[in-house]
């Protein structure tokens, strides 16, 4: 199960929440540790398809909610983030009752002085949508049906009042804190630990909703063993069932996590039999956002939405002489799907090699690759041509002549290169004589750097995007290097300066191409250029990879704010650090037990400069035993490991 399927993370401080908790969720739950958390996924059934909830005791404490709630997040990086709990009473609510903060008091922040304690009362609030819907829950009552294991016959009410949070367990309404809660959070509802922690934690996090959730298990007054005995356990459950009826409504179920559910919908409005320029509008939409979510078949269809074909399709016409820049986002996106492992997307970017390009070898390719996954108009496709050419006959009628070259305009059409230059050469060597297929792959990693379609690239108007994909490739970096070359030249640009680089190039300044990649231009003029990728195969413990991800990560921000850095050795870091994240999830068991096999796809530099760093680290005479200890196992597993080359 990866991370990413996990749309809500909800916490509890005390195992008698967790159990309560857990009670709404199915299996067969999967568990998983992170740094010494342990996680417990299990599914919630909602109207709109299963969720996945991740589900972990912090311990009581706002410190620890808050740290715990931030590895969370980094784990799952989830939509939705509840603490669900007790609390104790303070005002206008009765033992069983649920309260929703709609904000919450750090009562205990302040100055103290030597005669006085001047508060400074912090706040924290949730998610403005999350509390919305708390607000009409409780006013409907109608989260009580899934109070467990039946509703009590005297319902508890819901109530969305301010809550205040310290590290005291408050338990007398004469105590100094009471008074002081009098004087100073008068409208407070109740009393509790972990709620300021954990809300401050989401508010560093953006994008992730968070919301506070408090059954009462015992009032400020008549506090014992006894009661907290019989109240904890019910007002947890209540807590619970207010929580898992705002997930029902609110939480992201996986279909749509990962664009199942938007590709699924617009397919549906595409096969209807009469299609609006509204339909078409918004089956564009979906298709997109199910592409953006990792949906392979979604990515040929956006594909289909360059070059113009679905839109044609849906009207009864052939498709227009879609632009060259047309061609490259298609390019783009079947390639990407096809290498997902789309029949549709090989299929496409088969046609596409064949009918826009005149590229018949290209085109038995990507049709055979169709084929072979099962797709009958690949197959047909696929042998139709090859008779074709076995007979000596040309491309389809109105279709491009097969080894035609079309030449893509180059961002400078001022200064158009000769036919037999490094470029083209380049260009024939890494990319099959294909510009098209080498701008699509160049044009991808770019995107990816530079912030994506939907963050800093996709600001950008065709001119400009054109301009900096045209000023990159002059690079000429290598299939093999492209991903290091795109990282190293977008860094260079730094984030929210594109608009203004692109600017630059078109009036015709801006640094040269190799002031921004300076690492590679070093390596291809010393001939040290990787030919090929390696298979690094070798055997930690979770925690012990868990740790190194961490500490990678570590070194490259201090690598980053320190002048003497070697830069080659940098950027080998962090296209490390990117491949260490990648695989944690496809880690096979070893016969021996708490190990793992773990499978890095890297270049011969990148594993050297690893292997450079587990060895200068284990011999580390400044640092402690463990930390020797551990770097030491790092270094003897990097030396053991097994490589196979990459093909």
């Amino acid at each position: 199960m990866s991370a990413g399927e996990v749309s809500v993370v909800v916490c509890a401080a005390l195992g008698v929440e967790y159990l309560a908790v857990r009670d709404h969720l199915r299996g067969p739950f999967a568990e998983r540790e992170e740094r010494g958390t342990l996680y417990q996924i299990g599914v919630f059934p909602t109207g709109r398809g299963p969720c996945r909830v991740a589900l972990t005791q912090t311990g009581a404490g706002a410190t620890h909610a808050g740290i715990e709630l931030e590895r969370a997040i980094s784990v799952f990086h989830p939509q939705m983030v509840l603490f669900v709990g007790v609390a104790g009473g303070r005002k206008d609510v009765s033992l069983g009752d649920v309260v929703i903060a709609d904000h919450i008091y750090d009562y205990e922040s302040g100055r103290e002085t030597a005669t006085d304690f001047l508060p400074r009362i912090k706040t924290a609030a949730p998610t403005t949508r999350l509390l919305r819907r708390a607000q009409q829950l409780a006013r409907d009552e109608a989260w009580q049906h899934r109070i467990l294991p039946a509703t009590p016959a005297t319902a508890p009410k819901a109530v969305v009042k301010p809550i205040a949070a310290g590290g005291k367990v408050v338990g007398d309404t004469g105590s100094a804190t009471a008074r002081f809660l009098d004087r100073h959070c008068g409208d407070a509802a109740a009393v509790e630990m972990e709620g300021h922690g954990f809300l401050h934690g989401a508010y560093l996090n953006d994008g992730v909703q968070a919301l506070v959730v408090r059954g009462i298990s015992d009032l400020l007054s008549g506090k014992s063993g006894a009661a907290d005995e019989h109240w904890q356990p019910v007002a947890s459950r209540h807590a619970a069932a207010f929580a898992f009826e705002l997930l029902a409504h609110e939480a992201v179920p996986e279909a749509v996590l990962d664009g199942t559910h938007a590709y699924e919908t617009a397919r549906e409005l595409e096969m209807r039999f009469e299609t609006t320029v509204e339909d078409l509008v918004e089956i564009e939409r979906l298709y997109r956002e199910a592409a953006a979510a990792g949906h392979a078949d979604a990515m040929a269809r956006v594909g289909l939405i360059a070059e113009g074909r679905l839109r044609a399709s849906r009207r009864g016409q052939e498709s227009g002489e879609p632009s060259a820049a047309d061609v490259e986002t298609a390019m783009y996106w079947y390639a990407k799907s096809a290498e997902l492992g789309s029949v549709f997307g090989a299929l496409y970017l088969g046609r596409l090699y064949e009918e826009r390009l005149g590229k018949p070898a290209e085109a038995l390719k990507w049709y055979e690759k169709s084929a072979d996954g099962g797709h009958g108009g690949a197959r047909s496709r696929l042998e139709g041509l090859q008779r074709r050419l076995a007979m000596g006959l040309g491309p389809l009628q109105g279709r491009a002549q097969f080894d035609s070259t079309p030449q893509l305009p180059h961002p400078d059409e001022r200064k158009p290169m000769a036919t037999d230059t490094e470029y083209e050469r380049w260009v024939e060597r890494e990319w099959g004589g294909s510009k098209y297929r080498m701008f699509a792959f160049c044009l991808g990693d770019l995107d990816r750097e530079c912030g994506g379609t939907y963050g800093e690239w996709g600001t950008l108007t065709e001119d400009e995007s054109v301009a900096i994909l045209g000023h990159f490739t002059l690079l000429m970096p290598t299939r093999i290097h492209l991903p290091a070359v795109a990282l190293e030249y977008c860094r260079s640009i730094g984030e929210g300066n594109l608009r203004k680089f692109a600017a630059d190039l078109r009036q015709g300044s801006g640094p040269r191409p190799e002031e921004l990649a300076p690492v590679w231009w070093r390596q291809r003029a010393e001939n040290r250029i990787c030919t090929e990728l390696f298979h690094y195969n070798f055997v930690l413990s979770v925690q012990d990879y868990d740790s190194l991800v961490s500490l990678v990560d570590a070194l490259i921000g201090h690598m980053a704010d320190d002048s003497a850095s070697n830069p080659e050795a940098l950027l080998n870091l962090r296209m490390l650090s990117r491949e260490l994240a990648k695989r944690r999830e496809q880690a096979l068991p070893t016969e021996s037990e708490g190990d793992w096999e773990f499978s890095l796809l890297v270049t011969q530099e990148q594993i050297g400069t690893f292997r450079r760093l587990a060895a200068m680290q284990s011999g580390n005479q400044e640092a402690d035993a463990d930390f020797r200890a551990f770097w030491q196992r790092v270094h003897a597993a990097l030396e053991a490991a097994t490589t196979a080359p990459f093909v």
